[in-house]
């Protein structure tokens, strides 16, 4: 994992050090003991592998299609949080945009890399609908997730104390647990207007940071 983390960011950022930084924080980061460290968390482990792989494969000068299909499909068969690689294959494409023609990249680049990952997503969601007799949402239990029977204006009050903690966890983990989900984290029912500002702020400095700079490199070069 740590080496395909620094051959996937030297090859973005176009520098060795970033790649090296990038691959120290994800082998010694005290988060990422979990999934080695518990049987239960090997789904994660397994949907960060497809999800480099896919996403190293997508930024070769010619992706291999068979190998798109196999890396999306691994990952969402690993868990349901492997609908992220198709999602990053994408804003790879938006970011990382070839300096050709819009137009030309975006039908070389869909028939390179998206065709494939629809399909494995098309293939994934049979499976799924063999396996559950729905393509609809499994609605898990309140014990899993107690938001599940508030309403919609709760889940989004909690989302900044989960944005933050999570952040918290990244970026100074001297509290760690067994477990990270929703029971950790307070159920917020009134806006927490400072954590939707910082939420706020964060993201767009982040975008005015980053995107402008990155579009200067091209996905094929």
């Amino acid at each position: 994992m740590a080496c395909l983390t620094a051959l996937l960011v030297a090859h973005l950022l176009r520098s060795t050090r970033a790649g090296l930084a990038a691959a120290l924080i994800a082998a010694v980061h005290p988060l990422t003991t979990e999934t080695v460290v518990h049987i239960a968390a090997r789904g994660d482990l397994f949907v960060g592998l497809f999800t480099l792989i896919g996403l190293r494969e997508a930024l070769r000068p010619k992706p291999r299609g068979p190998w798109i299909i196999v890396c999306v499909l691994s990952a969402l068969l690993s868990k349901e949080s492997g609908l992220i690689l198709p999602v990053l294959l994408v804003l790879v494409d938006l970011i990382w945009i070839s300096s050709e023609s819009k137009a030309r990249f975006a039908v070389r680049r869909f028939c390179q890399v998206h065709l494939w990952s629809i399909g494995a997503l098309a293939t994934w969601l049979v499976f799924r609908w063999r396996a559950t007799g729905s393509l609809g949402h499994v609605r898990p239990s309140p014990l899993d997730n107690p938001l599940i029977n508030e309403p919609v204006s709760v889940a989004l009050c909690t989302l900044p104390r989960q944005v933050f903690e999570y952040v918290r966890l990244l970026s100074y983990p001297a509290r760690l647990s067994v477990d990270y989900g929703f029971s950790q984290i307070e159920i917020v029912r009134s806006p927490d207007l400072w954590g939707i500002g910082l939420m706020l702020l964060a993201s767009s400095s982040f975008v005015v940071r980053s995107c402008p700079p990155l579009r200067s490199h091209s996905v094929s070069g």
